[in-house]
């Protein structure tokens, strides 16, 4: 009688720790994950928007935009006037004076000689000059805006390259959180079931070997749960260091990523509409052809009006001490030692190579997508198979705790289905992760927007 009491006694906390192992295995993946004492929770909206704030690998990317918008700059200089303001003081020895006097007839009036160089010399002079027309300066401003533009677009496909590593890491610190939750209770139920087993050690209705055994599975347990603690702390402070963070942070399940279109051709006809390292190529190619254009208009003559006000503190021979002249010039470049044909062929050159990079980055981006599109479908049918046998194995638990407690079944019977249960949720968790970091990955693959990243920029 004492006996069954006992036994009565120890089947009820095993019989709950199983249930509530169930229990916590569906609710957990709605709860923040993995949450230190004092940690800060991130989502991955904030993660987004945190990676691009004080960015060093962004402020590059825009230092190059600034870099081509000071070419923009560089060449409206050819383009706009210029005026140039100089002033001279000259000391000279003699001073050198003319006497009209010395040849007047006797009896004119006396008059001041005429002063041609003072001993004190001083001028001003003022210089304007207009270009009228200058053929290659108007496709070099061309050229320098599409430097621009193409700047741009890369930051734009640097920054979401850098989301992506933002989102993988985040998934890896998801992954690696739900896998130490779920070791978490797994050794909750261990040791329950080592309580269970010294109890009936104690009434003599088990073996001392299952008392080890049950000891071996709880350290093994105990062990697992601390590598993959220090995994997660690992993965945790990869994405702190990308978003900038210096503190313990937890993670909560974002909503599950939208699906992509699942045709082939489709897929690929997006990537190039939609990428902007692919128009920034197009730009590229555009731009060398509007420097071979430029090289042809240097055949062209140039016209300029140049504009000179000079001052001095000395008339000479003329009644006034300052001067104007305007001046209109028609340039025509003759020879220059061969350096506009080099020019030409160095824009056709780079024409070449932009239109072989962008034949390149093409192939390229069809090869990617084809291997993420099976990498998703893959994903997607592993999801299928992982949700139902996690679905299998927690039935298994319960029929096994309940048979266990009516000893039908034996203590194997029930350790080895809670290991299949734990493998099977932890096999569930990489699944999800698999089939929306795959959705991510193509999704970038294609240009389209991240997840989250338009209310990340604001």
């Amino acid at each position: 009688m004492r006996r069954r009491s006992i036994e009565g006694a120890v089947r009820v906390p095993l019989l709950v720790a199983l249930l509530a192992l169930a229990a916590s295995a569906r609710a957990g993946a709605d709860a923040a994950l993995g949450t230190p004492v004092g940690a800060r929770l991130v989502t991955l909206e904030e993660a987004y928007g945190l990676a691009q704030r004080d960015n060093p690998t962004l402020e590059q990317m825009q230092a190059r935009v600034r870099g081509a918008t000071a070419e923009v700059g560089r060449a409206w200089s050819q383009l706009k006037p210029t005026v140039n303001l100089s002033g001279s003081y000259t000391l000279n020895d003699p001073v050198v004076s003319f006497d009209l006097g010395a040849f007047a007839p006797a009896g004119s009036p006396a008059s001041d000689p005429i002063v041609i160089q003072r001993r004190h010399q001083l001028g001003l002079a003022l210089q304007a000059g207009v270009p009228l027309f200058r053929g290659p300066a108007y496709q070099q401003l061309g050229v320098a805006r599409k430097g621009v533009a193409a700047a741009e677009l890369r930051v734009v496909r640097r920054r979401q390259d850098y989301l992506l590593r933002v989102a993988e890491a985040y998934y890896a610190g998801l992954g690696a959180s739900e896998v130490a939750t779920a070791l978490e209770e797994k050794v909750g139920v261990d040791q329950q079931n080592l309580a269970v087993v010294r109890a009936r050690l104690e009434v003599g209705r088990v073996l001392r070997s299952d008392v080890v055994r049950a000891e071996l599975v709880l350290v093994q347990d105990e062990q697992a749960l601390r590598r993959q603690r220090n995994a997660l702390l690992a993965a945790q402070r990869r994405l702190a260091i990308l978003i900038g963070l210096n503190e313990p942070i937890a993670l909560r399940r974002p909503p599950e990523p939208a699906a992509v279109p699942a045709d082939e051709s489709a897929m690929l006809r997006t990537a190039l509409n939609r990428r902007a390292d692919v128009a920034a190529l197009r730009l590229d190619i555009a731009a060398a052809e509007q420097a071979r254009k430029a090289v042809t208009w240097s055949f062209f003559p140039t016209l300029d009006l140049s504009l000179l006000y000079r001052w001095q503190n000395v008339a000479g021979f003329a009644d006034r001490r300052d001067t104007l002249a305007i001046v209109a010039t028609l340039g025509l470049p003759l020879y220059e030692g061969g350096l506009r044909y080099a020019n030409r062929r160095s824009a056709e050159a780079r024409i070449a190579e932009g239109q072989a990079a962008r034949a390149e980055l093409a192939r390229g981006i069809a090869e990617t997508v084809v291997q993420l599109r099976a990498d998703l479908l893959s994903a997607e049918a592993g999801l299928i198979s992982a949700d139902k046998a996690a679905a299998l194995a927690a039935v298994i638990v319960d029929e096994m705790a309940s048979r266990y407690e009516a000893g039908t079944a034996t203590q194997l019977d029930l350790l080895d289905a809670t290991q299949r249960r734990l493998e099977a949720r932890i096999d569930l968790t990489r699944s999800r992760d698999a089939r929306d970091l795959a959705r991510i990955a193509l999704a970038h693959e294609l240009g389209q927007r991240q997840p989250f990243e338009r209310e990340a920029r604001r």
